[in-house]
């Protein structure tokens, strides 16, 4: 298995800077327009005035007018107060109820796999879990070095497209972004389903790293450097006439029609048989990726 798998600095492809907790671990928050879930405790005080003696003896002391306007005064600036907090604290916990990663229904997703392990005897799970690892890490790389080749046999056209455009715009802008510390804590697939055409399988990942990005000085221009916790969810996708091929490790490096070393152009040809080989026609090739808090929302 990969989950104990470092890679020292590595970006994080499609996620952006949008941190998510997993449950176990502490929540955290986003930079640059991402989102998480916040905490937040505090305490009010109210201040009372004590007056000398009512009347007109002394200069320090307060007619029953005055001190009846502080004392109301007081009281509204202290029901403001309490409206006040308890709106903030019912906004924290609407956050963080609607990005907690969404529970997995562990009975649905063996439902699904045992109806996909009939009628493809030799997909195994364990061997999937560890290709979404792989996937993983092997996208991160590739996204840091603003290079998305090495990764191209595991992209869908569509989710190719989207991170390109990104890449391109990296370079332009002349930085890049940066993962360090990359660790997963966890990996399990959290849904199985599936059409007429193609079989789908989500994975959920649970990892940390210090996200922020560099220019091409290497000088970090936003995010820091503190290692945050995220949740993701990676689907795949594969035709529904695919079958699992004896043999079949983590890592692509044949192509899954003919066989020969991996050698495909941009648009997902293979150098070899011509065939397209990153439309899920002959085997499994990440389409999506999705934060915690859309996850669970659709989930809901």
């Amino acid at each position: 298995m990969l989950s104990a798998f470092q890679v020292a600095a590595l970006a994080r492809a499609g996620g952006g800077n949008n941190y998510v907790a997993p449950p176990t671990n502490h929540s955290s928050t986003g930079s640059t327009g991402g989102s998480g879930s916040y905490h937040s405790s505090g305490s009010g005080s109210v201040f009372f005035y004590s007056g000398g003696s009512h009347g007109s003896s002394g200069g320090g002391s307060l007619d029953l007018s005055t001190l009846f306007f502080i004392v109301v005064g007081g009281l509204a600036l202290y029901l403001l107060y309490r409206w006040w907090a308890g709106r903030n604290t019912n906004a924290v916990e609407l956050t963080e109820s609607s990005q907690a990663p969404a529970p997995v229904d562990q009975g649905s997703v063996q439902e699904g796999l045992m109806a996909l392990q009939r009628r493809d005897p030799n997909f195994n799970p364990s061997v999937f879990i560890d290709r979404a690892q792989a996937t993983f890490f092997i996208l991160q790389n590739a996204w840091m070095m603003r290079n998305l080749e090495p990764a191209r046999i595991y992209l869908s056209d569509g989710i190719y497209r989207r991170w390109k455009l990104q890449v391109d715009q990296m370079v332009a802008q002349r930085k890049r972004n940066v993962l360090e510390n990359l660790v997963i804590g966890g990996c399990a697939i959290a849904r199985v389903s599936g059409d007429a055409n193609f079989d789908s399988i989500t994975v959920r990942i649970d990892a940390s790293a210090a996200d922020y990005d560099v220019d091409d000085a290497n000088k970090v221009v936003n995010g820091d450097r503190k290692p945050r916790p995220f949740t993701e969810y990676w689907s795949f996708i594969r035709s529904r006439a695919a079958r699992t091929k004896m043999g079949e490790a983590a890592e692509i490096t044949q192509c899954p029609n003919c066989g020969a070393p991996v050698t495909i152009s941009e648009s997902g040809v293979c150098a070899y048989c011509k065939a397209v080989v990153t439309s899920g026609q002959f085997g499994w090739v990440l389409d999506n990726i999705t934060q915690a808090s859309q996850w669970s929302a659709s989930a809901a």
